[in-house]
């Protein structure tokens, strides 16, 4: 009563009791209190046919209320947590330092004692119970989904898919029974809340090879309605309205269905971004580890069925998303997301001000358009051939466009570049970009008259200008999706020419070229950009061409150039140097102060290249096969005007009627840059999800952020940099 309370004096003196039971490693109190609400729970969600009365359904969600305020203080302690909810044969918790010596012993010692014992149901471990619970309740008549008639009671299963309980229809079941009704939106909330809580467990444990017993649990495929679990999810999704009628000011009020689908996008992401463990992993932890043991047996008992490695070495929500096929399925997906990222632009460009709801839960959107695309492969080509790409390019790229310029937003830009790496690596992908762009949406940048292709070349720019930390980690991908759309460019504008030349003007000065060992790479990628168009789409793009043709000379500058005959970089005023001399006896001081006197400061590391290094960086570059092509195009020019007294109308018509046969055919060789995720990138994806969700729930006292590791390590480190320094860690701003 105290903890599920409305009052908040009453509600505030209950969280400072378990505060202080915490504080006082005093949880004998907290196992009585956590068993007793598990196991009602548990007696309660039993039993597929039954259904559960309006009395018992408030007392259910009161019960989930004081779960949800006391479990953040016990899994906030991975060796507390493990204790509670998936030892065995616990009478009484002892205490911290009790409990880190006996886990440690029990890890080492062997547990052939325990093998011996049968694994009952009276012997089931908490966690186990909790789930079980939660994913009966998410289904339960009466509760969260309306009763059914004895009819529909007769083949219900569990185990696999069941139309009649799915929340909503949609995505692979259309005609579903609708189970609409504020009670269960408001009963399934409470219900996604603790799952939610049980997962973030993971962000609490900074062991190596440490197993996550409640995401293994939500991901097996012998859990109880699993799969009816991920189409309630998606469907709930997928069917969002935030439109409100299509009336202004009626879609600016929130109802608890609009949080209903923010939970449902944060555990479906969650729960899509699990790595289940390998198989070899799977034997070694039945051997080693009792409660694994237990769950398997529990499992097999439920399933009447043997439950081989390989099935829990697959995450089933990663299985089902990978399985999904069919025009109709893939029809309901594109138009459910792109019906949330239609949001975007219509709550920025909308004519009356705060007329359209702002959504927040573009984040986790982006994340999961990501997965999707990743993978399933065949809905990206279907969205290429069957659907109008606009629909979610553009939304994408004005998302990309509002936070280039905010440090804080590094996650976000990553992922939209991700995304639209794995997009452009489709031929598909660039034929789409010839299509005229007529849209009246304000980019914020030069007007132009051109296709798609000039919008992408012009944000591309954009983003490559800025240097702060959101674009300098994206840099190369963003040259990779230029690359990739090089050879459909056709017909570009004038202020894309511009913005092509600005980029090699900048990617091929001494200033740039001498800054970092690698820096040649970018300028690698920016003249093969170059070459593409040369070759694939020589006579569509005469502008460029003309462009191409006044910068020859550098191209023979930088084919010929020495080291030496770079021109330095310009010297710093004395001023500066004095105030970076300061600077650096600050650090000095500050090394000394931390390791003691005999702490010696590193010298740092700084780039001196070589004439060697320079000329043989410089045989990568495409240098010879672009001048080859100029060289021609000119020779041809001046055959045919001598006079060099030529329009700039006949010097177009001319341009276009030329061709480079013989001299493209040995060069016609062209590869995408392709996206592969690896462990880094899905850890990176899973640290920027857990930051939105913790920032989406500060007043929800889901989070102890005194616990949390990852709000003590610093910047999430991109994938494709390497990790920071221990000194640079400390020093940074940026946590």
């Amino acid at each position: 009563f105290f903890f599920s309370s409305r009052r908040r004096h009453t509600r505030q003196r209950s969280v400072s009791w378990a505060r202080r039971c915490v504080q006082e490693t005093d949880y004998n109190l907290f196992i009585v209190l956590i068993a007793d609400t598990i196991d009602y729970l548990y007696s309660k969600s039993i039993g597929h046919e039954s259904s559960v009365g309006e009395p018992d359904a408030l007392y259910i969600t009161k019960l989930l209320k004081v779960l949800y305020c006391i479990l953040p203080y016990v899994i906030s302690s991975p060796i507390v947590a493990y204790y509670i909810f998936w030892l065995n044969d616990f009478p009484t918790l002892p205490s911290m330092e009790e409990a880190q010596s006996a886990y440690v012993e029990k890890a080492q010692s062997s547990t052939s004692s325990v093998e011996k014992k049968e694994v009952k149901k009276e012997t089931l471990p908490l966690g186990a119970k909790l789930m079980h619970s939660l994913l009966n309740l998410l289904f339960k008549q009466g509760y969260s989904i309306c009763k059914l008639e004895e009819e529909e009671k007769v083949n219900l299963d569990p185990y696999g898919v069941d139309i009649k309980v799915i929340w909503r229809g949609g995505l692979q079941y259309e005609e579903t029974r609708q189970h609409k009704h504020r009670k269960f939106d408001k009963a399934r909330l409470a219900v996604l809340n603790m799952l939610l809580l049980c997962v973030s467990s993971q962000i609490y444990d900074t062991r190596t090879n440490s197993f996550n017993y409640f995401s293994f649990f939500l991901t097996c495929s012998k859990a109880p309605h699993i799969k009816n679990f991920f189409f309630s999810l998606f469907n709930t999704i997928l069917s969002y309205d935030w439109k409100g009628y299509g009336i202004p000011y009626v879609s600016s009020f929130t109802n608890d269905y609009d949080i209903l689908v923010e939970r449902c996008l944060e555990v479906l992401c969650v729960l899509l971004g699990y790595r289940p463990p390998e198989e070899g992993e799977i034997d070694r932890l039945s051997e080693e580890n009792p409660i694994f043991k237990s769950i398997k047996n529990y499992l097999r008992e439920l399933t009447k069925d043997e439950v081989p490695p390989r099935v829990i070495a697959i995450n089933e929500f990663q299985r089902i998303l990978k399985a999904i096929e069919g025009l109709p399925n893939y029809t309901c997906l594109f138009r459910g997301l792109t019906n949330i990222l239609a949001n975007i632009i219509s709550f920025h460009d909308s004519t009356l001000p705060q007329s359209v709801r702002d959504l927040k839960c573009f984040n986790q959107l982006i994340i999961l358009i990501h997965r999707l695309v990743a993978l399933n492969s065949h809905f990206a080509v279907y969205m290429m051939l069957t659907c109008d790409l606009k629909d979610i390019l553009l939304p994408l790229l004005y998302l990309l466009n509002l936070h280039i310029y905010q440090p804080k937003s590094i996650e976000l830009v990553s992922t939209i570049t991700f995304i639209l790496l794995s997009l452009s690596s489709k031929c598909e992908f660039g034929v789409y970009l010839k299509t005229p762009y007529n849209e009246k949406i304000s980019f914020n940048l030069t007007p132009f008259q051109g296709n798609y292709g000039d919008l992408l070349i012009l944000l591309l720019h954009r983003c490559l200008q800025v240097q702060h930390l959101v674009m300098t980690s994206n840099r190369e991908t963003f040259l990779s999706i230029l690359y990739n759309i090089s050879p459909f460019i056709k017909q570009i504008s004038i202020q894309s020419v511009l913005s092509l030349c600005q980029l090699i003007t900048f990617y091929s000065s001494p200033g740039w070229i001498l800054r970092e060992s690698d820096s040649f790479l970018q300028l690698k990628i920016i003249l093969d950009c170059v070459l593409n168009v040369l070759m694939y789409s020589y006579a569509e793009n005469p502008y460029l061409i003309v462009a191409l043709l006044n910068q020859s000379q550098k191209y023979m500058k930088l084919a010929e150039s020495k080291l030496s005959d770079i021109t330095p970089p310009p010297k710093i005023p004395q001023k500066e140097e004095k105030k970076i001399e300061a600077v650096k006896e600050e650090e000095k001081t500050a090394a000394v102060a931390k390791g003691g006197q005999n702490a010696e400061a590193r010298p740092p590391i700084v780039f001196k290249p070589t004439e060697e290094w320079y000329q043989e960086q410089k045989q990568h570059l495409p240098l010879t096969s672009i001048m080859s092509i100029l060289a021609c195009i000119s020779t041809k020019l001046k055959a045919v005007y001598m006079d060099n007294s030529l329009t700039e109308a006949e010097l177009l018509k001319m341009i276009s009627k030329t061709t480079l046969i013989g001299i493209q055919d040995d060069i016609l060789k062209f590869s995408f840059f392709q996206f592969e995720t690896g462990v880094p990138t899905e850890v990176y994806l899973q640290n920027y999800l857990w930051r939105v969700i913790s920032e989406n729930k500060l007043n929800e006292d889901l989070f102890l952020f005194s616990c949390l590791p990852l709000s003590r390590t610093g910047p999430i480190v991109h994938p494709l940099e390497q990790p920071p320094s221990k000194e640079n860690l400390e020093q940074s701003p940026h946590h």
